[in-house]
């Protein structure tokens, strides 16, 4: 996932790769900030194959931490937001993260476990809060998102295959405790690649999508499915009923993608 990335921004990088309100980044600003972020993962000892949990909502951030630890072998497991106290401590715990990316307002939610996510090592605070303020521990490294920028917007080392997870993504548990279902990069990629073969994705389309990135859909069919494309994603914070079709509108989006209950 990460070479497809790469390989846009090297054939149109000038192009928009991101719409949300009033922010536009290109394909090559995309990667170079992935890269960033990605070397600056590696600097903090996080290797292929560890696992990162995100706690984060819908956000430029989330795709920066998506294509950077693809780009590393990293394993993303992204979480609902929706989630607390003890649905929460078993993802983290259950997923073997040594590393949670978390929203700065919903860092309380770790704060309150944080004495049984033992696994946990170093926390980053999406962008970033004071530390005196999160009520995290000092088992924890506790750094900034907005650090991470810092990193050389270069290729990071890397030795990833399509065979490889790039995450782990636990089920809705309708019959017990959610199962984390261990994705690879084949999967998203052609998972990608069948939403641009039927929806008929194009280089001009812009594909708008309101469901949360730490779903597989908006993560694969429209974010990843927008770059095999060299097309635009345009992302929504969250679907609401009343400024679905505006939001649309707004960006002038030729696709969209929703669930049943949407």
């Amino acid at each position: 996932v990460g070479y497809v990335l790469e390989d846009k921004a090297k054939t149109i990088g000038e192009k928009v790769y991101f719409l949300h309100g009033d922010m536009k980044v290109t394909y090559k600003e995309m990667n170079a900030r992935a890269n960033s972020v990605a070397n600056s993962l590696l600097g903090l000892g996080i290797k292929k194959g560890d696992k990162v949990c995100m706690v984060m909502a819908n956000s430029v951030e989330f795709l920066y931490a998506y294509f950077a630890l693809a780009k590393i072998g990293a394993v993303m497991v992204p979480i609902n937001i929706a989630l607390k106290g003890n649905l929460l401590k078993y993802q983290i715990d259950n997923s073997d993260c040594s590393v949670v990316m978390v929203d700065s307002d919903l860092v309380d939610r770790v704060a309150f476990i944080q004495e049984e996510i033992k696994k946990v090592k170093t926390i980053i605070i999406v962008p970033e809060a004071d530390e005196k303020k999160t009520g995290l521990g000092s088992q924890f490294d506790i750094k900034k998102f907005n650090h991470l920028y810092g990193g050389p917007p270069k290729s990071p080392a890397s030795d990833v295959h399509f065979y490889d997870p790039i995450a782990i993504i636990f089920t809705s548990g309708t019959t017990g405790p959610s199962k984390g279902a261990v994705l690879s990069h084949a999967h998203y990629y052609i998972v990608a690649y069948l939403a641009n073969q039927y929806m008929r994705y194009e280089e001009s389309s812009i594909l708008y999508s309101c469901l949360p990135l730490f779903h597989a859909n908006a993560s694969t069919m429209s974010a990843l499915g927008a770059i095999l494309a060299g097309a635009t994603y345009a992302m929504g914070k969250r679907f609401s009923l009343t400024t679905f079709w505006d939001e649309i509108r707004s960006y002038q989006a030729t696709h969209t993608n929703v669930l049943a209950s949407i």
